[in-house]
């Protein structure tokens, strides 16, 4: 039982360097923000910025890890709603087409929805079929 355990320490210790390898602007903003928060500077609500509800943990969301002094207060459902909602704007940004509709491009080079890409197709035949 103990090698498992050792070896699961092992395993969190080497993600967690990882992540402070990739994420060197959020561990600086974090500890900023804390030592703000220590020392008075910063002061966390009692409740949700979002939805006013003070049950549970309030934690914090930095919206620009630039300024580490401008936080968020949310609680941990309306956090992990903004969370998702910014993953999903990631996911699909550029992703528009001409016509206003959001799409998952098939190919990396792809700009246009499947309705658009028909459309165009149609439109190029038809003048080739004329000249």
């Amino acid at each position: 039982m103990a090698d498992i355990s050792e070896h699961r320490r092992a395993a969190l210790r080497r993600y967690d360097r990882c992540y402070r390898q990739n994420h060197p602007e959020k561990i600086i903003c974090r500890r900023a923000s804390n030592h703000a928060i220590r020392d008075g500077k910063i002061i966390r609500p009692p409740t949700c910025s979002a939805c006013g509800q003070s049950n549970g943990v309030i934690q914090g969301h930095h919206s620009d890890y630039a300024k580490p002094c401008h936080v968020q207060w949310l609680c941990r459902s309306c956090h992990d709603n903004l969370h998702t909602k910014e993953h999903v704007i990631k996911l699909y940004r550029n992703k528009a087409c001409k016509c206003g509709t959001w799409f998952r491009p098939t190919s990396g080079n792809q700009r246009q929805c499947i309705a658009c890409r028909i459309r165009a197709e149609r439109k190029l035949a038809h003048e080739r079929s004329i000249i």
